[in-house]
């Protein structure tokens, strides 16, 4: 093969020009690929921006709730750019005539698919532990869906839509939801003698749901243990006063969820020890996090796909510097990971010369293959030949169309004298016609003398 420089680098993969070209379609195919996941994500963003604008009561999450789609959205933009980016330059660098223009970029992109690689797999491990600390964290804002639910005409028609669509009895704290929300109802049979005697001493204020809450924690078990139980039997009787709307007559006869949502703490997820206070939150967690782990599962497979990406990227880059250096850009080539003189990031020559001098041609015929990726001792050998040959009968050309071109110029500059001189000396025509014989002894004088010229030059 034809080497500039003695390198020895890491697991090198001789290329030829089929071999190059190969190498950068499979990488611009992988780069589409990266796009219809980057697509995915875009769609999965959209996705849980909704899931979590339609449980906003449950959780209101003013702050924040756009910034996990957000994230993404712009995560799958820079992706999508530099997808589309470097499809076009692993296209152009297995090819010579545009080689130049993107081979220096390659190496940088390397480097930046491989930081991708590490964000991927960041994303998916974030995920899981900030969706497992989210979900503790939605006990403390109960209180809150609590206010929205009791004050609020919106929150209170979606939330009941939501609890009959989900056939949702509220989970463990569905007696908690019906005593906020019966009080004022004129439904005192509902409730005990002592919580109504309770309730009825208290001066109740709309924005301390917490006291509401505190007023429940005081009461005894038993009087808990009733109220619950009543609550449950209401829920799967389906009244017609739906103060918190966990049923639907239309429905089919399985309406709530089964005994499970009645748990103190509910397992949404039993093997992830992950809990929700009720059963319209679980639900809530449930869909969150079921496409947050899909969410997950394609920022894995993108992480792969970026490594793969970047270590055949590497190959093209270093197969297509070290054709451009030895100056035979439809010859042999070996690609590399690395170099051990100089590890990743070895410099590249400022310019790219049109041939090699010929002291720096070495030839190894023991290390070429067969098949796209290489060639045999005796193709590589014939191949090698016809370049020169070809390079030589250019040379010739060039020079012999040189040559006619600098004669016929001359030959056009003495007709046009000649001409002038015919014109002004029409009674003279003896000298004219010696005029003529020197003018001719004078073209061929001076093409002889550019034609020894360029013979000088060339050799």
């Amino acid at each position: 093969m034809l080497y500039l420089t003695p390198v020895k680098p890491w697991c090198p993969v001789p290329f030829n020009e089929t071999g190059r070209r190969c190498l950068g379609l499979v990488l611009v195919l992988l780069c589409m690929v990266g796009l219809l996941l980057t697509a995915g994500v875009f769609i999965m963003s959209i996705d849980v921006a909704c899931i979590m604008y339609r449980f906003r009561y449950f959780y209101p999450p003013s702050e924040h709730m756009f910034r996990p789609p957000a994230i993404a959205m712009i995560h799958a933009a820079i992706h999508v750019a530099v997808y589309i980016w470097f499809a076009v330059a692993c296209y152009h660098t297995s090819r010579w005539q545009t080689r130049a223009r993107f081979n220096e970029y390659i190496s940088v992109m390397v480097f930046g698919f491989l930081v991708m690689s590490i964000c991927e797999h960041e994303i998916y491990v974030a995920l899981y532990r900030g969706v497992r600390d989210w979900v503790h964290t939605l006990g403390d804002k109960i209180d809150d869906a609590i206010f929205f639910y009791r004050y609020s005409d919106e929150a209170r028609a979606e939330v009941d839509r939501l609890q009959s669509e989900n056939r949702c009895c509220g989970g463990s704290a569905i007696w908690v939801w019906h005593i906020i929300d019966w009080v004022g109802l004129q439904d005192e049979d509902y409730l005990p003698p002592k919580v109504q005697r309770e309730l009825h001493s208290r001066s109740w204020r709309a924005e301390r749901t917490l006291q509401q809450h505190l007023f429940l924690r005081s009461l005894s078990r038993r009087i808990v243990e009733t109220l619950a139980n009543r609550s449950i039997d209401i829920c799967f009787n389906c009244p017609t006063i739906r103060p918190w709307s966990c049923c639907n007559p239309d429905m089919n006869d399985h309406r709530c969820l089964p005994s499970p949502g009645q748990a103190r703490t509910w397992e949404v997820y039993r093997h992830m020890k992950m809990h929700a206070v009720n059963c319209s939150v679980g639900v809530y967690v449930t869909r969150f996090y079921d496409t947050m782990l899909d969410w997950g599962a394609v920022a894995e497979v993108m992480c792969w796909l970026n490594l793969l990406i970047a270590l055949l990227a590497k190959y093209l880059d270093s197969a297509s510097n070290e054709a451009m250096i030895s100056g035979f850009p439809d010859g042999p080539s070996r690609g590399y990971l690395m170099q051990r003189c100089c590890g990743w990031f070895c410099p590249k020559p400022g310019f790219m010369p049109e041939r090699p001098p010929p002291a720096a041609i070495t030839y190894r015929p023991e290390e070429a293959t067969s098949g796209i990726f290489g060639a045999t001792d005796e193709g590589l050998e014939r191949q090698l030949d016809e370049q020169l040959e070809r390079e030589v009968e250019q040379k010739k050309e060039w020079r012999k169309g040189m040559r006619e071109q600098r004669r016929q110029d001359i030959i056009d500059r003495k007709a046009a004298k000649h001409r002038e001189k015919m014109g002004l000396l029409d009674s003279d025509a003896t000298e004219g016609d010696d005029d003529d014989e020197e003018m001719d002894r004078g073209v061929d004088d001076e093409a002889e003398v550019v034609e020894e010229n360029d013979d000088w030059a060339g050799d």
